[in-house]
């Protein structure tokens, strides 16, 4: 297409940049219009049109071979990407929308453009100001963020990000799809099944990634999508957290309940043991000894009487033991209730003299109560 040509195409859609193709890959002609050759390569050309060498492009920022890899199958098709361009003193953020202006072949492709220097626009202090403080708020908080730009096919990986991964910043991916190989696979495979989410806003995820000495480490990240008017992820911005420990810790929480829930059923297997596995015989022996005291089977010598009330007194005792184990097992676990009556004070000391008497004389002791007075006291207790 003759420049003229490229005219009545520029009065339609105010181009900057026109580039023709002849063959796959490869870029025959490129023609900048006379305000883009002096912004972008400082050329003074009469006429509206300059001719430009792609490799003098590609020194400023402006590579357009990349252009050559996206498919242009349809005479509409169009991309946009932004790019730094101009001489290293001189540079400006611009987005370029890329349209293909013919369907037959030699490919023919128009650029129009914007300034966006607002869009990446910092803070007005110096870089190694902000990258300081940035690095210190990562460091204290124990997180990384990473951004990437899909039009510029560029990113930025911090170094509490680095950290996290434990990838060198000089060696940190930057694309997003560079990172998938760093996370665990049953979780890759989980991600997948998990759908499409490129067109959610904003995401928090959990994988675990392995890390370049083996090491397995859950990250925790939330991730923001900027997308314009005509749905395009213009950024995707993302903030990881390292929660390995914290997933430690809640693993040991949960080791601690189950061995806590151990605990909880063997003292109830215990209970069980002492209210089926003792109450029910010592009720049986008392059941048959007090058969045999009130000599129903029979009648009884006077030394078989006495062994009889001796085991009587044994077994009331031991059911008395297992009940007050019963009893505070009940109160440990708030489960018990006094159950409040009266109480006659004088069988009370007379029951604990006769449950004592034994021991006493065995050890050649004397074990003695006394009353103030004759008449009958009572209290209020529980039995």
């Amino acid at each position: 297409m003759a420049p003229g040509g490229f005219d009545a195409l520029a009065g339609i859609a105010s181009p900057i940049l026109f580039l023709e193709s002849g063959h796959p890959g490869l870029i025959d002609r490129v023609l900048l219009n006379t305000a883009a050759a002096r912004q972008f390569l400082g050329l003074s050309a009469p006429g509206r049109w300059s001719l430009a060498e792609p490799a003098a492009l590609r020194a400023v920022g402006l590579d357009l071979a990349a252009w050559m890899t996206w498919d242009w199958g349809d005479e509409h098709a169009s991309e946009t990407v932004d790019h730094r361009i101009g001489p290293p003193d001189k540079e400006s953020w611009w987005r370029l929308t890329v349209s293909r202006v013919r369907a037959a072949a030699p490919l023919r492709l128009m650029a129009n453009a914007s300034r966006i220097d607002d869009l990446y626009r910092t803070h007005n202090l110096p870089d190694t100001v902000t990258t300081a403080v940035v690095e210190e708020i990562e460091r204290l908080a124990g997180f990384g963020h990473y951004a990437f730009w899909p039009q510029r096919r560029d990113g930025l990986w911090s170094s509490g990000m680095a950290r996290i991964w434990s990838v060198p910043e000089a060696q940190s991916p930057r694309e997003f799809e560079n990172m998938l190989a760093l996370i665990h696979p049953t979780d890759l495979e989980r991600r997948a099944a998990g759908g499409e989410r490129a067109t959610v806003a904003q995401d928090t995820q959990e994988v675990r990634i392995v890390r370049a000495d083996g090491e397995v480490r859950n990250i925790r990240s939330i991730a923001a999508q900027h997308i314009d008017a005509e749905g395009r992820v213009q950024q995707v911005t993302r903030i990881d957290q390292d929660v390995t420990e914290l997933r430690r810790a809640e693993e040991e929480l949960r080791l601690a309940r189950e061995a806590a829930g151990d605990a909880a059923r063997a003292k109830e297997a215990f209970l069980h043991l002492m209210n089926h596995s003792l109450r029910t015989p010592l009720n049986a022996i008392l059941g048959f000894g007090e058969a045999m005291r009130d000599q129903i089977y029979g009648p009884l010598s006077a030394d078989y009487a006495q062994c009889i009330d001796a085991v009587n007194d044994s077994a009331q005792r031991l059911l008395e033991l297992v009940d007050d184990i019963l009893d505070l097992t009940r109160l440990e676990s708030g489960r018990y209730s006094l159950s409040k009556s009266v109480c006659d004070l004088d069988q009370i000391i007379a029951e604990t003299m006769d449950l004592m008497a034994p021991r006493v004389t065995e050890r050649n002791l004397r074990l003695a109560a006394a009353a103030p007075s004759e008449d009958p006291v009572t209290v209020w207790g529980e039995e």
